[in-house]
């Protein structure tokens, strides 16, 4: 990521994004295949190293309820 505050909002996304589907019990898998892209291209956003394409944010937003 190019900056801390892009590194900052990664983390931000992702500890969002982990806290969610730990409540509502959806695993990694069944998110990515909800968004529709594959674990390995879900897995780095999930860790807090790359924040999500627009594209992809949308549809976190929609599946997990997620605001930005």
């Amino acid at each position: 990521l190019a900056n801390q505050e892009e590194r900052r909002m990664a983390r931000k996304w992702a500890l969002q994004m982990l806290d969610v589907m730990e409540i509502k019990g959806i695993t990694e898998v069944a998110l990515a295949d909800s968004l529709g892209v594959t674990c390995a291209e879900l897995s780095p956003v999930l860790k807090g190293h790359h924040l999500p394409s627009e594209e992809l944010r949308n549809g976190i937003v929609t599946v997990l309820g997620l605001t930005y």
